[in-house]
């Protein structure tokens, strides 16, 4: 996808999400019931071998609910050269203070953090964004320059794409209906 973040990107889905915020685009993703196992190693190496992907972009529900998985997917696909964009409800300084070190890992291979709740009162278009309050965190010095423009776009897109067993997926944040 090239709606979510930098280039041509991988984008993930990650089950379960307890922040319930009202007009969620996802609310099939915020059951946190386990759905598909992953193993993170094998998924590590099918990403690596993609050979036209900037990197990925986790979105969910809440991804980082399994930050101690992400730990050690980003390590793994950061040292092979793929980028990182995360989605989450959380304020990048709830996440600083989190005791546990895999969420510090997750934060430190994280290029850019796209962080706050949704608030559909404050969609505005912005892109990268559902609402207005969620800000585009440059973790790294990645993207910080060339992508800077971003925090102040407001020209969201999405990319529709169509499998071969006939179904569509919708890649991007959906305007507010």
């Amino acid at each position: 996808a090239r709606t979510a973040g930098p280039g041509i990107r991988a984008v993930l889905w990650l089950q379960g999400c307890a922040k319930r915020c009202p007009g969620c685009i996802t609310p099939e993703m915020l059951k946190i019931t386990p759905r598909t196992w992953v193993d993170v190693d094998k998924l590590a190496g099918l990403l690596l071998v993609l050979d036209d992907i900037e990197g990925i972009t986790l979105y969910g529900g809440e991804p980082l609910l399994q930050y101690r998985a992400l730990a050690n997917l980003f390590q793994q696909i950061t040292a092979g050269g793929l980028s990182t964009v995360v989605y989450t409800g959380y304020l990048y300084e709830e996440l600083c203070r989190h005791p546990d070190p895999a969420m510090q890992t997750v934060l430190a291979h994280t290029d850019i953090l796209i962080d706050g709740p949704y608030i559909r009162e404050l969609d505005h278009g912005e892109m990268w964004r559902g609402s207005a309050n969620q800000r585009i965190l440059f973790l790294s010095r990645r993207y910080r320059e060339e992508y800077r423009w971003v925090v102040e776009a407001k020209n969201r897109d999405l990319c529709i794409h169509h499998d071969a067993d006939g179904n569509y997926v919708i890649l991007g944040i959906p305007p507010r209906t």
